[in-house]
């Protein structure tokens, strides 16, 4: 009898040790379960408050033909001028102008104009009636780097640049037209400025005044 009662106690000991190491190592399995690190399958906020796609746009080309200049907010700057006719000649000494020195120019139109570096900067308000426009500039350079300067129309920015080599006179930049379509009439703000780039900044030249053109309705 006492053998039996030992043999029935060896057997529940066996079972008591045998449930413990059976529970120690479930919850151990469950602790390495709970700190695995989850997947990044979610998406920072910061990434989704990115900018709207912006469009494309090369600086060294001019705008297509009849292409859409939308209004924008006028210059900060004298009465703007009014188109008149076909066609109208803004000076560019009567712009309202920064980092720019009027200059005699018995050559020039008017008998002055501006010398241009870098950080020179003009802009003009132009009472505009519908239809398609080119605007050229007449520009004096000597040398092509540097001889170009970039011009904003209702907050596109273009390219504009001489000959090449430029002719040391007076010309048109007809290398580099603007052209573009207004489809309604308005007040179209336009502002001319030098380039600051480093290893391409402006130089000397010199800029006489901006011809504006009616081409088509």
């Amino acid at each position: 009898m006492k053998r039996l009662c030992k043999f029935f106690l060896t057997i529940f000991a066996a079972g008591f040790i045998f449930s413990s190491c059976a529970t120690t190592d479930s919850v151990a399995a469950v602790s390495e379960t709970d700190t695995e690190p989850i997947a990044a399958d979610t998406t920072d906020i910061a990434d989704e408050k990115t900018e709207p796609p912006q469009e494309s746009f090369d600086e060294k080309s001019a705008p297509e033909s009849g292409e859409s200049i939308a209004e924008e907010p006028q210059s900060k700057g004298p009465r703007p001028v009014d188109f008149v006719h076909r066609g109208i000649k803004c000076e560019i000494e009567d712009m309202v102008l920064s980092g720019c020195q009027i200059v005699d120019d018995t050559s020039a139109s008017g008998k002055k104009s501006t010398r241009w570096g870098t950080g020179s900067m003009a802009s003009v308000d132009v009472n505009l009636p519908a239809g398609v426009f080119e605007i050229l500039f007449s520009e004096k350079a000597f040398q092509t780097p540097g001889s170009h300067f970039f011009v904003t129309l209702g907050g596109r920015k273009f390219e504009c640049f001489p000959s090449e080599p430029p002719l040391g006179t007076w010309e048109l930049t007809l290398r580099t037209p603007l052209v573009f379509k207004i489809p309604e009439p308005m007040t179209l703000s336009i502002s001319i400025e030098s380039d600051r780039s480093y290893g391409y900044a402006s130089q000397d030249f010199f800029l006489d005044y901006m011809q504006i053109v009616k081409t088509g309705d």
